[in-house]
């Protein structure tokens, strides 16, 4: 097995990027897939409603007012946000659930994401004050996976910060950092879980 023991999510955000979701969804957890990533609160419902039950991670952030939405069908949200994460703890003790998410950090690629130096307040503040909320992963996305000097920055940057998450005695779970080429092309950036 390449990916060896790290998890594969699977995305199939935009229709699968065209191929259709159901049918790519159903083949990929068919061949061991044990997450999906999806783009947004409608493509996560739309998989629950047609009987997928396997860890949904939505790849975008999304309003605080959908937060039930994402409760409500059990989704797994990406944050870099207090506003968010404040907004799913109240959904999740509205329905005596527990909100998971997974932070995504931006090291260099400037789309969304919580710059390296915030991220262990962020961390210390949901851990000690939002008690429906488990931080389940933490993530960031290569800017460019086919430019060493790049990803390797980039990558560095990242165990940096979760270095120091666990130094102050946070674990979370589930750590990632490769898109389909970096699997490839970086086997020792597997880590837990590989896209």
């Amino acid at each position: 097995n390449y990916i060896e023991n790290a998890k594969l999510l699977a995305v199939v955000k935009s229709d699968a990027y065209g191929h259709g979701i159901l049918p790519v969804a159903l083949k990929v957890i068919d061949s061991g897939a044990d997450f999906l990533g999806v783009s947004n609160i409608d493509e996560g419902i739309f998989l629950r409603e047609n009987g997928i039950n396997i860890p949904i991670l939505l790849l975008n952030p999304f309003l605080p007012e959908h937060a039930e939405e994402v409760i409500r069908y059990n989704l797994t949200s990406t944050v870099c946000s207090f506003d968010m994460v404040q907004a799913l703890n109240k959904a999740a003790l509205k329905f005596s659930k527990r909100a998971l998410i997974h932070i995504k950090i931006d090291t260099g690629f400037g789309r969304f994401g919580l710059l390296p130096e915030h991220v262990l307040e962020f961390v210390k503040i949901i851990s000690e004050n939002l008690k429906n909320i488990y931080i389940e992963g933490i993530y960031t996305h290569f800017s460019s996976a086919s430019n060493k000097s790049i990803t390797y920055t980039q990558f560095a940057k990242f165990m940096k910060v979760v270095q120091l998450i666990s130094d102050k005695g946070f674990n979370i779970p589930i750590k990632h950092v490769c898109n389909s080429a970096a699997t490839v092309d970086y086997p020792e950036m597997h880590l837990d879980m590989v896209r």
